[in-house]
């Protein structure tokens, strides 16, 4: 996969959108972050900084970051 410019962990998931993600993880992101002003951003400027999104997509780095099953949402 890397050797058609493009890595694993750049792929696209399909089915899992942003509002399945955990606000508990991103949280925790949000605690250990460089950058203060990413203490204020939503799920999904986070996900656009981190360059996770592809097409409107989430990518499998994305997934891995945020997605933790069997967690009920908290929408």
């Amino acid at each position: 996969m890397e050797s058609m410019n493009q890595s694993w962990d750049s792929n696209v998931i399909e089915g899992v959108s942003i509002a399945d993600l955990d606000e508990e993880s991103f949280n925790i992101f949000r605690e250990e972050a460089v950058n203060a002003e990413m203490l204020k951003d939503s799920p999904a400027r986070i996900l656009e900084e981190l360059e996770l999104i592809k097409n409107g997509k989430l990518t499998t780095a994305a997934i891995l970051l945020f997605y933790r099953p069997g967690i009920p949402s908290t929408r």
